[in-house]
């Protein structure tokens, strides 16, 4: 009996420890238990909590050429409660805003205020909003603004016109040819940017075109006014050959070299076009013309002059030996500088003329009551004739360059700059505002991004000189000050490993001008006419 009692007893144990409690009542939604009230929503928000010790930013590089890219970072890990951030620097009088914790951009110094090429600091401020309030934080990154900066030209003033940079065959070596003065002949190591070599010619000379590069030997080809001598150049900087044949040199038509590097052509000053052999400089033959050429292309056996006329004013002339294959009239002068430029099909020559200088519009940014002096001749370089032409600008414009699409851009004497269709001519867009000799000589370029560099030239009533890189569609995408530019550079522009080299000019020669070389991450297109002369060396061969 005693023993069915102590089973019992267990069994009932059991069966109470193993009953449901009582549910405990639900708390209604918006009743905090105590406590509740001091927890902060969002970690690391909580009032009074330090904030952490380190500082939230870094930079991936404190010491980069202008227009390199820099990686901003902010350390959101540790920094959780920042929120908002955005970096903010000074470049070309504007401030420059990104957003986001992680930035990479490109980060330019500000030329309004370079006096030189020294380092420059960018300060970029970083701000957040951290626990409701704004707080800001400021790093450098040290800046220097060119790649290549040169003016110790030897005798004052120094400077250029007309010209472009051209290239070696291996993009080593940077050469540009100085106007007045000593007119000497100058070579620049593309890696380093330092100086390799100078030519001298031995007087005072001048020289405004650009020089030619033999795409086989290497030989640089330039001309000097004073004295009318043609000069050959070796790659080291000695003298190959001088050419005294000339009557004058041409200061507009750059010379041309075969693409077998046997024969250089050249234009003088009396309507005269020389051949001359480019291991010897030995006169193979010489032509009569109706007028100074103003440019000129090989294509192929066929050597193409654009003429200071409009009676013969586009001569093709046999490479061979000079003798006239055929000889069409043009609607307007070519102008000068070896301004026009080809097709990608190497089909069409492109032509722009002169225009004529009006009183300006009351409205400085209207040109809609002027004439369009200026005009673009489309020539078939193999049928030889006329496709079209049109009246393109209210004043002179030239250095056409065309884009891999086939597109033609143009920038005038007036500040406008315009995308014109491939063969017909036909306008496709204008932009830009009345600034009298802004683009005056100035030589485009394109990179492989289809985006276009143009330098303003004597540009007394827009102030200082300015490269302005432009999208294919025409929008202003950046806008550099030239230092020492002012009134400069009227002069062209080459582009290389991601350098864009500007060379500046003083209109009024009375000061040294450098040659700059500005960073700008993008090498040259591949297709179209991108360039002076078409091509890295500028050497007017198509085939």
């Amino acid at each position: 009996m005693k023993k069915s009692f102590l089973l019992l007893a267990v069994f009932a144990a059991i069966v109470f420890s193993c009953k449901k409690p009582e549910p405990v009542p639900e708390q209604p939604a918006d009743t905090e238990t105590p406590g509740d009230q001091d927890k902060p929503d969002t970690p690391g928000e909580e009032p009074g909590v330090p904030l952490p010790a380190t500082d939230p930013h870094s930079v991936d590089r404190t010491s980069i050429l202008s227009g390199e890219t820099v990686t901003l970072r902010f350390d959101t890990a540790v920094w959780k409660m920042a929120k908002d951030i955005k970096w903010s620097w000074k470049a070309n009088g504007e401030t420059v805003v990104k957003e986001g914790a992680e930035v990479t951009t490109p980060l330019d110094v500000d030329y309004l205020s370079v006096t030189d090429n020294s380092p420059v600091d960018v300060p970029v401020t970083v701000t957040a909003t951290v626990n409701g309030e704004e707080m800001n934080w400021e790093l450098k990154v040290t800046a220097t603004p060119y790649k290549l900066f040169y003016n110790d030209w030897g005798v004052t003033p120094q400077a250029f016109r007309y010209g472009a940079p051209v290239f070696s065959v291996d993009k080593s070596t940077l050469y540009c040819a100085t106007d007045r003065k000593g007119t000497k002949l100058y070579a620049f190591d593309t890696a380093s940017g330092t100086k390799k070599w100078e030519f001298d010619p031995g007087a005072e000379k001048t020289c405004c075109t650009a020089p030619t590069v033999n795409p086989v030997t290497g030989d640089i080809y330039y001309v000097t006014t004073t004295a009318g001598d043609m000069f050959s150049v070796k790659p080291d900087g000695s003298l190959k050959w001088q050419y005294e044949g000339m009557e004058g040199a041409n200061k507009n038509a750059t010379p041309v070299v075969s693409k077998d590097g046997s024969t250089v052509f050249f234009a003088d000053a009396a309507a005269h076009v020389h051949a001359v052999r480019a291991a010897t400089g030995e006169k193979l033959w010489e032509a009569t013309l109706a007028a100074n050429v103003q440019g000129m292309v090989l294509n192929g056996n066929e050597l193409f002059c654009a003429c200071d006329a409009t009676t013969d004013g586009a001569m093709f002339l046999n490479a061979a030996d000079g003798a006239v294959i055929a000889a069409i009239d043009l609607y307007k002068n070519s102008n000068d500088a070896a301004c026009f430029s080809v097709d990608p099909v190497r089909k069409i020559a492109y032509i722009p003329s002169k225009g004529s200088n009006q009183s300006a519009p009351s409205d400085l940014s209207d040109y809609s009551l002027l004439d369009l002096t200026a005009c673009m001749t489309a020539v078939d370089l193999k049928a030889h004739k006329i496709l079209t032409y049109a009246d393109i600008a209210t004043n002179s414009f030239w250095g056409s360059v065309v884009l891999p699409d086939g597109d033609i851009i143009v920038a005038d004497k007036d500040g406008y700059y315009a995308r014109l269709e491939s063969g017909t001519l036909r306008t496709l867009w204008k932009k830009g505002s009345w600034k009298r000799n802004s683009y005056n000589y100035g030589q485009p370029v394109v990179d492989a991004e289809g985006n276009i560099y143009l330098v303003a030239g004597n540009n007394k009533y827009a102030g200082a000189g300015h490269t302005v890189k432009i999208s294919p569609d025409g929008e202003v995408l950046a806008d550099w000050a030239n230092m020492k530019g002012l009134e400069g550079p009227m002069t062209g522009s080459g582009l290389c490993g991601g350098i864009l080299y500007i060379l500046c000019n003083d209109a009024g020669n009375k000061t040294q001008k450098p040659v700059l070389g500005k960073y700008v991450g993008v090498d040259i297109a591949t297709a179209g006419w991108p360039c002076h002369g078409g091509n890295l060396q500028g050497t007017g061969c198509l085939q």
